[in-house]
């Protein structure tokens, strides 16, 4: 009884022992508890293929081929069940497996992560194949994948410890609504829609620790589209299509270094690539047709609001720490794609399609290094990059047609927030964020064919944001270094062939944008709050024109082009130690070549619309007040218009340009500082330079035609006013300036050879350099103003040259060219309608070849003399017994007496005669300042005028001599002396003049007729 009852009770306890084995084991593989702690190592890869609605036509007969429908990848390990993780190897020993996700695993790993998730749905989908028999697709396809999962783990007092390695990638490849013929005809209707999402957000800490809660980061999200292309070779090929592709990776990055060492710290790397090869049509021996919609998306990032309410993508914190909460974030964003393009060899391809891209990459970021050392620092550097070849038509001996309509924006990055009060080398901002984009649109161009390329495109390139900071109490921190760069380089809306008729049509509409305002404050601080930025505008735009060998090429083009790079700079020096110093280098060069046309034997055309406007940089402020070393302001802006247009060049054909441009250029701007009860603070150096380069408006014709017609409307502005202020202060308050204003053009001019030239032009060009300058204060070396300005003027408009031709221009100019304090009141533009410009010369005695320089007449002194000018009401008629004795022809001979009074004003007894002029007194230097105006060129040759015969006498030579000294004014002395009656006025007549014994011996001058 005793042994049956023990065994009993054993069988029982085995029993009982082996379910509750069982119900923990069952509890383990269902255990999702989301507040465990992440696998060490963890991976899930998501591949799903669809293949469904395509055709095949072969010689054999049209049929559907078989749809597939898979999905393979690897499960992810902290949402596998440990039995399938691996096969029991024996029975014995099966309990064990179990046990595999209970084992806590933080004591070995410490918190740290390294994971991905990888989303790539494949779809193929409504292609139609005709290989020798006809194929045609119809259907719809529609798919949605995602793999998200949130990381979060801490590293807090620990070492080693929290820190998340991530890779969260959505590859969308996407191969739908294409139509291939060879020897037959191919058709595709079809709609295709796909979705994928990746990644999450990842949250850790390393507060109070050591080297823990870092974060390293890629958020990939890539759109793949080969979609709606027609391509037909011996066949015809027929696409009626639509695509879409959205690739998403998710997720905002947040850590703390509060307290640490080598801890916080954020690496994120966000990229956003649109690949797009969509609505082609290439016809190589055959006919290629498609009207087509595509629209691609990738979003990299996610942002969630702070406690302000602003949207982050990445935060985290080094305060009171060392290489703490050091954020690193390079990012890209840029729809890459091919699209609408009209190939044709021996054949025909016509487009009508759209197509719609956007890529996000990035976000807002903040950080903080305050009371700490190497903490809180930023390397910013996000790219927006769209790029695009769209609406071509090329074609060899084809036609081709191409209306494409596009629409891309591309955002990168964001604002930047960190703060390094009271820190060592802490709270600094690096930051590039450069934004361009690159376009191949509308543009016809054929070998020996018609091809016609049509384009309306919108984009927008957006990177990188403001970039604020703090240095107070601080050395070496809250520094800010930031060059945005806008970069537009393309070419849209040219006709060009070799043969044939090339046509570009082609309407833009484009902004670019890089960077914010770049700010540190700081009060009390040593090598701090210091800002460096060069904002760069650059560009290379070749659009509406039209060339040919022998061809009838045209265009016809609206550009409308935004550079927005205006970044004012801000700082504060006060009571600091070099700080708050400036250095502020804008640039603006956008450069163009447009509405220009060229022929050989043809007929070219271009008519085009351009408007284009850049701004670099902007005001600088800063104080060094209380400061040594502080406030100091470098400022180089520097502006530039370097265009060619509207010209048109004919070589054996006609060739037409029309042309309307408005270009604004600007580079910096006013200037704001102090150093009042400061040394060596609220200096400023200045160089603004301002250069008009434009040539524009000219005609060429060599045994043809060139016709332009040309109108341009510039502005330039180079810097601004410059301010300071240096009261009770040494060394501080001084202002050196120089600006510099440079204007070589050409424009109206035309060219004939044995042809016929013609220009119509109307310029205003305003241009100008520098500002007022203003300082005041006292003490030793101190507000001192010095200015050096510099004009040079070169330009030459509306001059028609002629050689067995006729070259005529109507040219209407408008100039003003403005450096320094000078504000244009007193030098307001002058209308002319030709005319050579030179750089100004220095006052002095004529070459034996030299013309008179004039330059100087603009600034004598008005006449005081009283003789005055008549008005209507005083002059008495001339009775006509004075007419009737008054010579038809008056020559120069005779002699003027040089004797007594003029008898012009009553009792003016003492009027200076020309014996007394001081031809010989010594030199003394100049008295006659010069200005730069129209003035004409020496000239080392005999100029040939009718009527005149050439001087043979050997000209004397002229010792040299000074103007310095001279009195040109007769009357000075008598200016009180009231003006007589103008009947009362007597003065010799010209035949009282004796030329020859004024001129020396010109005895073979003739008579001049009369006027």
């Amino acid at each position: 009884m005793q042994t049956w009852a023990k065994r009993g009770l054993q069988t029982a306890l085995v029993t009982g022992g082996l379910l509750m084995l069982g119900t923990g084991i069952a509890s383990a593989q269902e255990n999702v508890n989301p507040d465990s702690p992440p696998n060490p190592l963890d991976a899930k890869v998501r591949v799903p293929v669809d293949v469904d609605h395509n055709n095949l036509g072969t010689p054999a007969g049209n049929r559907d081929l078989p749809s597939f429908h898979r999905e393979v990848g690897t499960p992810s390990l902290s949402s596998t069940p440990a039995g399938r993780i691996a096969a029991p190897a024996n029975p014995l020993v099966h309990s064990a497996q179990g046990q595999l996700k209970v084992v806590d695993t933080t004591g070995a790993t410490r918190g740290n992560s390294a994971d991905a998730d990888v989303v790539m749905p494949v779809n193929a989908c409504g292609n139609a194949f005709a290989v020798g028999g006809d194929a045609y697709s119809e259907g719809s396809c529609v798919k949605s994948v995602d793999s998200t999962d949130d990381v979060r783990t801490t590293g807090s007092y620990g070492q080693l410890a929290g820190n998340v390695a991530h890779g969260g990638m959505a590859i969308s490849p996407q191969f739908s609504g294409n139509a291939f013929a060879v020897g037959a005809n191919a058709e595709s209707r079809s709609a295709s829609a796909q979705q994928a999402t990746a990644g999450g957000d990842i949250q850790t800490s390393g507060r109070d620790g050591s080297l823990s809660g870092n974060i390293a980061a890629v958020q990939g999200a890539v759109p793949v589209q080969v979609t709606n292309n027609a391509v037909a070779a011996g066949g015809n090929s027929h696409s009626r299509s639509s695509a879409s592709n959205d690739a998403d990776a998710t997720g905002s990055l947040r850590t703390d270094g509060t307290n640490s060492t080598g801890g916080g710290n954020v690496v994120g790397v966000p990229l956003a690539p649109v690949v797009a090869v969509s609505g082609n049509g290439i016809g190589a021996v055959g006919n290629a047709e498609a009207a087509t919609e595509n629209r691609a998306s990738a979003d990299a990032g996610e942002t969630h609001p702070d406690r302000y309410g602003t949207q982050m993508w990445a935060m985290t914190s080094g305060d009171d720490g060392t290489l703490a909460g050091n954020v690193v974030q390079p990012a890209m964003a840029g729809p890459v794609s091919t699209g609408d393009n009209a190939v044709a060899g021996v054949g025909s391809s016509h487009l009508a399609n759209s197509e719609h891209n956007d890529a996000q990459a990035g976000g807002n970021s903040a950080t903080s290094g305050q009371d700490a050392v190497l903490s809180g620092n930023f390397a910013d550097a996000p790219v927006a990059l769209p790029v695009s070849g769209a609406g071509n038509a090329v074609s060899g001996v084809g036609i081709t047609s191409a209306r494409h309509s596009n629409e891309a924006n591309a955002s990168a990055g964001g604002h930047t927030f960190t703060n390094g009060d009271r820190s060592v080398l802490s709270a600094n901002s690096a930051n590039l964020p450069p934004a361009g984009a690159a376009d191949l649109c509308g543009n016809g161009v054929t070998a020996g064919g018609i091809a016609t390329g049509g384009c309306e495109n919108d984009v927008t390139a957006d990177a990188g944001g403001y970039n604020g900071t703090t240095g107070n109490d601080a050395v070496g921190s809250g520094n800010v270094g930031q060059i945005p760069v806008g970069l537009p380089a393309e070419a849209f809306g040219n006709g060009v062939g070799a043969a044939g008729t090339p046509s570009g049509r082609a309407t833009e509409d484009k902004t670019v944008r890089s960077g914010e305002v770049a700010t540190s404050i700081d009060d009390n601080g040593t090598a701090s709050s210091n800002v460096v930025s060069a904002p760069t505008a650059l560009g290379g735009q070749v659009f509406g024109n039209s060339g040919g060998a022998v061809a009838n090429p045209s265009s016809k083009t609206d550009s409308d082009t935004k550079i927005n790079l205006a970044n004012p700079p801000m700082a504060n020096g006060k009571h600091g130690s070099a700080s708050g110093n400036i250095v502020h280098i804008p640039t603006s060069n956008p450069a163009q070549v447009f509405g220009d046309s060229v022929v050989g034997v043809g007929n070219g055309s271009s008519d085009t619309t351009n408007s284009l406007e850049s701004r670099s940089g902007g005001s600088a402020v800063t104080t060094g007040d209380e400061g040594s070393l502080s406030g100091n302001v470098l400022s180089v802006p520097q502006t530039s218009s370097p265009q060619v247009f509207g010209s048109a060049v004919g070589a054996g054909g006609n060739a037409e340009s029309k042309s309307r441009n408005e270009f604004g250029s600007y580079s910096g701007g006013d200037v704001y500082t102090s150093g009042d009860d400061a040394s060596g603070s609220g200096n400023g150096i200045g160089t603004q330079s301002s250069v008009p380069l434009q040539v524009f408006g000219d005609s060429v014709a060599v045994a043809g035609t060139g016709d332009s017609r040309t109108g341009n409307r510039s502005d330039l502005v180079a810097g601004g006013e410059h301010m300071t202020s240096a009261d009770d202060a040494s060394w501080s308050g001084n202002l050196l300036t120089a600006p510099a204003g440079v204007e070589p053009s050409a424009h109206g001019d035309s060219i004939s050879g044995a042809g016929i030239a013609g220009t119509t032009t109307s310029n205003k060009s305003d241009s100008q350099s520098g500002g007022k300058t203003t300082t005041s204060g006292n003490g030793a070396v101190t507000a001192y103003d010095f200015e050096a300005p510099t004009e040079a003027p070169t330009r030459v408009f509306g001059v028609p040259v002629e050689v067995l031709g006729t070259a005529t221009t109507d040219t209407k100019d408008r100039d003003r060219l403005l450096t320094g304090e000078d504000t244009g009141k007193d030098k307001e533009a002058v209308e002319a309608t030709r005319g050579i410009q030179l750089p100004m010369g220095v006052d002095s005695l004529m070459g034996a070849t030299e013309l008179p320089n004039l330059d100087t007449l603009r600034q004598l002194p008005e006449s005081r003399s009283p003789i005055g000018s008549p008005s209507l009401s005083e002059a008495s008629e001339v009775s006509d017994e004075v007419l009737a004795a008054m010579p038809r022809e008056r020559s120069f001979a005779g002699t003027l007496p040089l004797f007594g009074n003029l008898d012009l004003v009553p009792n003016a007894q003492n009027v200076p005669t020309l014996n007394g002029l001081p031809l010989g007194a010594p030199a003394q230097g100049r008295s006659l300042p010069t200005l730069p105006v129209a003035a004409p060129a020496a000239l080392p040759f005999v100029v040939p005028a009718p009527g005149l015969a050439q001087p043979r006498t050997a000209v004397p030579s002229v010792p040299p001599a000074s103007l310095s000294g001279l009195d040109i004014n007769p009357m000075n002395g008598v200016v009180d002396a009231p003006t007589a009656p103008v009947h009362q006025r007597t003065a010799p007549a010209l035949a009282g003049l004796d030329a020859r014994t004024l001129f020396g011996s010109l005895e073979n001058t003739m008579q001049l007729p009369r006027i």
